[in-house]
């Protein structure tokens, strides 16, 4: 028996065969673990503190997102549920705005002797003030005097808007793969 798929409708068809299977737990948490495989392995794998290009997931070491990924089946076979634990994965899945919860401003860093580090880590850092102006408003700068000029470390700013990168999703090669799973599920069920 061959499967095929199209973007078109592919949710329905899923379904429709899902719900002709006799072991259609079995048969989403096959395809639950194909994707969470999918998802740890687009992961780049970068050196700690070090920032990724706009868009991005998450590198493999933030906050152990490797680890927090999971697949869960909902309800008696419905569907399947991908998420995880970690507490910026929603952040990072939907975007939004980031504040501040002890301090008044968020410092962000902008150096690379900065990355992985706070502004605490540094005991000689100045505030500066720069003339260029952004959007109407000055920025800040934190950072250190170096000889006759000024090496910015961070900038401080009250809040962040993050875009939604939408990372935890299915594609369509995990739709693919899905079809062959059922595909061999009917084919076990027929006795092929």
């Amino acid at each position: 028996m061959r499967v095929t798929t199209d973007d078109g409708g592919l949710g329905e068809k899923f379904g429709r065969l899902l719900r002709l299977c006799k072991r259609p737990v079995a048969v989403l948490q096959d395809v639950g673990r194909h994707a969470v495989r999918r998802i740890v392995k687009s992961m780049p794998v970068r050196p700690i503190g070090e920032p990724g290009a706009g868009g991005s997931p998450p590198a493999r070491h933030s906050q152990d997102f490797a680890d927090s990924i999971a697949a869960r089946v909902i309800g008696d076979a419905e569907g399947i549920r991908i998420g995880s634990s970690a507490r910026q994965a929603r952040q990072l899945q939907e975007g939004g705005e980031i504040r501040p919860r002890r301090a008044r401003m968020l410092a962000i860093p902008i150096d690379r002797a900065a990355y992985g580090k706070r502004p605490r880590d540094f005991g000689d850092l100045t505030l500066a003030m720069p003339l260029a102006r952004r959007g109407g408003k000055r920025t800040l700068l934190l950072g250190r005097q170096d000889g006759s000029g000024f090496q910015a470390l961070f900038v401080l700013t009250r809040v962040v808007r993050t875009k939604p990168h939408p990372w935890l999703a299915f594609t369509r090669d995990d739709g693919e793969y899905g079809a062959e799973v059922l595909a061999a599920e009917a084919d076990r069920a027929m006795g092929v």
